[in-house]
This record gives C-alpha cells, sequence and structure tokens, in this order.
C-alpha cells in the first residue's frame, strides 16, 4: 500500500448547483445524491441570487475592491458611472507616451502600444490643448497604431500620454467609492481627494466654480451611479481621477458558475442558503435552529477574515476642534 500524500492542488470549488443541493441536503428537501426537480431548484436559485445581492450591503467583501479611471472633462463636474456609461470611466487602463508627435488628422500615431492592447480598444491621448482625445485603435505595428478616420482631432505632442482600453473595460455601477485620487499623467504625482457629504456637497454656494479639483461626492443610484467633482475641472493638463470602488458583486446565471467568493465562503454560502430558504420548508424547530447558529458561525469567520489586516492609528490635531 502506497504511503499517503499531501496533495497538491488547491483548486476545489462548487458550481451554482453543486452549492444549491448541498442546501436543500441540509433542509433535508433531498436525499443524499438525489437530484432536486426544476421547481425546487429554481426555488434554490432565486434565493441564492437574493442572498448574494443582500451581502452587497455588507461592504465587506475585499475582493469586489477594484481600480479604475475617471477622465475628466473641462467644465463637467458630474460623471456617470457603470456598464454602458457615456463618459470616459474605465477599469485598468494601459499607459503610455507617444514617441514623436502627431498632427490634426493623423491616423498613423507614433506610439509604442502598451503591452497588452489589442485592436478595437479605445485610445484616450492628451491632446497639445490639453484635453484627451478618443480614437479606436484598428492596427497595431511595431512603433506604430492606426486609428480609425477621420484620425486625430487636435494634434498631439512628442511624450503626450496615452491610455487604452478595451471595450469590456467600463466599470460596473460602484456600490461605493472608497477612494478618489487627482493622478497627473506627465509628473505622476497623484493626490488624495477629499470626499463629501451629500449634504456638504450640495451646500456649496457653486456646484459648477471651476478649479483644480480637490473634492467629491458619489451618488450611487440605480442604473448609473453619479460621481460629482468639485472644483469643476478647468482644462485639467494631464489630470485623470484614479478610482477606488466596490463593485457589485455577480448573479449566478448558468448551473455551472462558479460564484463571485473566494474558496473559503463554500459552506458559509450552503449553509446560509439552507437559512434563506427555511420559511419555505417544514424544518423541524431544533434542526432550523441548528442551520441558523452554524450558519452565523460560518458567516461571521468569513466576514472576520475579509478585513485588511493594516493597522489603523487615531489622533488629533493641535489646534482644537480639528481631528486626524
Amino acid at each position: 500500500m502506497a504511503a499517503p500524500t499531501i496533495s497538491t492542488a488547491s483548486s476545489f470549488n462548487m458550481t451554482r448547483d453543486k452549492i444549491c443541493q448541498r442546501a436543500l441536503r441540509l433542509l433535508q428537501a433531498i436525499e443524499a445524491g438525489e437530484t432536486p426537480g426544476a421547481d425546487l431548484m429554481a426555488t434554490a436559485v432565486e434565493a441564492l441570487n437574493a442572498w448574494t445581492k443582500e451581502q452587497q450591503a455588507t461592504g465587506l467583501h475585499l475582493w469586489t475592491e477594484t481600480e479604475g479611471v475617471v477622465i475628466p472633462v473641462p467644465g463637467q463636474n458630474s460623471y456617470a458611472l457603470g456598464t454602458g456609461t457615456p463618459d470616459m470611466a474605465v477599469n485598468g487602463p494601459l499607459y503610455g507616451v507617444l514617441s514623436a508627435g502627431n498632427a490634426a488628422g493623423s491616423t498613423v500615431i507614433n506610439l509604442v502600444a502598451p503591452p497588452g492592447t489589442v485592436d478595437g480598444d479605445t485610445l484616450a491621448i492628451l491632446s497639445a490643448a490639453g484635453q484627451f482625445t478618443l480614437s479606436t485603435i484598428t492596427a497595431i505595428g511595431a512603433s506604430t497604431v492606426t486609428i480609425a478616420a477621420p484620425g486625430l482631432l487636435v494634434a498631439a505632442n512628442q511624450n503626450a500620454p496615452v491610455l487604452t482600453w478595451h471595450s469590456t473595460a467600463t466599470m460596473s455601477r460602484p456600490l461605493r467609492v472608497l477612494s478618489l485620487r487627482r493622478y497627473n499623467l506627465q509628473s505622476k504625482i497623484n493626490v488624495p481627494l477629499m470626499p463629501l457629504a451629500r449634504l456638504d456637497f450640495r451646500g456649496l454656494p457653486n456646484q459648477q466654480q471651476p478649479g483644480v479639483i480637490n473634492s467629491w461626492f458619489y451618488d450611487p443610484q440605480l442604473t448609473f451611479g453619479r460621481l460629482w467633482l468639485w472644483l469643476s475641472p478647468q482644462n485639467p493638463i494631464g489630470d485623470v481621477c484614479n478610482i477606488t470602488y466596490m463593485r457589485p458583486l455577480n448573479d449566478w446565471t448558468n448551473p455551472s458558475n462558479i460564484g463571485d467568493f473566494p474558496q473559503e465562503w463554500l459552506s458559509c454560502i450552503a449553509y446560509n442558503l439552507a437559512v434563506e430558504m427555511l420559511p419555505e420548508f417544514g424544518v423541524p424547530t431544533t434542526q432550523a435552529q441548528l442551520l441558523i447558529q452554524m450558519a452565523a458561525q460560518k458567516l461571521d469567520i468569513c466576514q472576520g477574515f475579509d478585513k485588511e489586516p493594516e493597522s489603523v492609528f487615531f489622533g488629533y490635531a493641535s489646534e482644537p476642534g480639528f481631528f486626524r
């Protein structure tokens, strides 16, 4: 008999239907090895998606904290954030610089495409006038990229910053914006911006006052979130806003889907799904109480782990009435 060994695999996961089947077994709605009927499975899937959406309200999901970029437009202080936004708000853009200047109307751009750029990507170039102009990449060469007609609308200088991003890079509607920083593509300086409460922003005497951005307010809404900047951008030469936000948890749409959760949540999800469905099944009181207790315990374990381990420091300023 061969000596026992430790597995080198660590990829175990469970599909949507496997999690639903386990929850139904915990409820004693099906036996081990039994396949639930279509109606029973539909009930479990509906409850699973509802519970998942409820978890968004806890705000305790480090893996959903996402980095993106909002490109300000001079004179525009409000930006729609979400899939299909008309504004320039994207995840994970790639950065580069022009190797030589390009005249207005150029379709062949002097640019070594940032690694990962592909045909069909959007190209944003900081023009000589200090604004970003957008084009679509149609071909990528060794030291140039070709863009769609009519080409550059405004001339761009040598070493002008550029960004590229895929058509699928549009950010999801943020549940919460955790941080916003003004980042200058030329100086590489990153400046944290101050968050404002709704009433503080609405109480500003002139929300359209032009200047250098120093504050922001985010309104989640439904289809699109709405990001408000103050001061209103005034010809921001190379300024973009780096954003850290909490994205929504993905739906369970197909039987073979794995969850938008880390592996350590698998047991927690199954037990909490069982508790979510308790009112719909005639589970004996003793069994129901055990499920509720174990589900709460497992949720506490996962949420306790789902926190950044860095220290938090508190202090106060020497000036009375101000805290840091």
